[in-house]
């Protein structure tokens, strides 16, 4: 048992390193965008690996550098949620604006969706 948490720590400064790298990996390539979830997923959970493990061997510069990365992801993932929720308020904004307009006509929902007949052309 007294060696299973150095172990652990080990195991996740492994981990963490390894996350950190794919995720340099897959945004380099292009096969990830940089304000993904996944990226930012895989940046978070790397840097706390591995600041628990910097931390456990006393390695206070890496700890600081990691938790400059997770500060980072943070922040970037609350500004792409908040961009997305506003993205959403927009959309059901104009969907209730577009609902009103047509009630204010008098026009059915049905009727405002379905296509004008077509006009017959007359011939002289």
């Amino acid at each position: 048992m007294t060696h299973l948490v150095p172990s652990l720590l080990s195991l996740a400064g492994w981990l963490g390193a390894a996350e950190l790298l794919w995720a340099y990996a897959l945004i380099s390539s292009g096969r990830l965008a940089g304000d993904s979830l996944k990226y930012q997923a895989l940046n978070i959970s790397g840097s706390i690996m591995l600041m628990a493990n910097c931390a456990s061997s006393g390695a206070w510069p890496s700890v600081i550098a990691n938790l400059f990365y997770l500060v980072v992801g943070i922040n970037v993932l609350l500004t792409v949620k908040r961009a997305y929720i506003a993205g959403l308020v927009r959309r059901e904004a104009s969907a209730v604006s577009a609902r009103w307009q047509r009630a204010a006509v008098g026009v059915a929902p049905a009727q405002a969706a379905a296509p004008a007949p077509a006009r017959e052309a007359v011939c002289s």
